[in-house]
């Protein structure tokens, strides 16, 4: 893979689109996702490997991801919807920090999640486990949703727009509280660092 043409897209369903699915449909499209999760991540490590970023897992390799992610992302033209290839990224960059985060935490676990169906999180795949929280509040991470925020965050503050800017009614990410912080150029170690506050390991 030597260029962006050459980078084949996620086709996973996107996260905003899981929660209108029959129950035996949004099942199906986790167990697939999590089928392609190794050739995805393996992908994903071609394209920054391209880039000149060996991913380690290390903080280091990390950080230069975020730092690549935060260039890569490109916007629908006049907008600040993220396009198909930004979308695409993002679920695959959203796996990796998944997996990461399980090798550095081995009690979580990746999860279809069904507890409420008005959580933001309802019928996507998240990362569950926490082990200092108590189970039967079902928290969760939901990362593909938490990593296309950043990516529209990317996005709005390279316009010079605040964080918290309006968005349309039919924008993805209506509805859903975005943080009014500026933009963190270290937003995946802030991830990884909150996760390790919520686990024993």
């Amino acid at each position: 893979m030597n260029s962006w043409a050459e980078y084949p897209l996620n086709e996973s369903m996107p996260w905003w689109s899981l929660a209108e699915l029959p129950r035996s449909v949004a099942r199906a499209e986790f167990e697939q996702s999590m089928r392609q999760k190794p050739d995805r991540i393996a992908i994903l490590h071609t394209l920054l490997a391209n880039s000149g970023i060996e991913f380690d897992g290390s903080d280091k390799s990390v950080q230069s991801l975020n730092d690549w992610f935060i260039e890569t992302m490109v916007p629908v033209a006049d907008s600040n919807h993220l396009d198909r290839r930004s979308q695409s990224v993002c679920e695959d960059v959203a796996l990796l920090l998944g997996d990461l985060m399980i090798d550095r935490h081995p009690e979580l676990r990746w999860d279809f999640f069904v507890w409420g169906k008005k959580n933001v999180s309802y019928q996507s795949h998240v990362i569950m486990g926490f082990s200092l929280e108590d189970p039967k509040w079902h928290s969760n991470l939901g990362l593909s949703r938490i990593v296309y925020g950043y990516g529209i965050q990317v996005l709005d503050s390279r316009r010079g727009l605040p964080v918290d800017v309006r968005l349309p009614e039919d924008h993805p990410l209506f509805g859903v509280q975005i943080p009014v912080d500026p933009l963190n150029y270290s937003e995946f170690l802030t991830l990884l660092d909150k996760v390790a506050r919520r686990c024993l390991s």
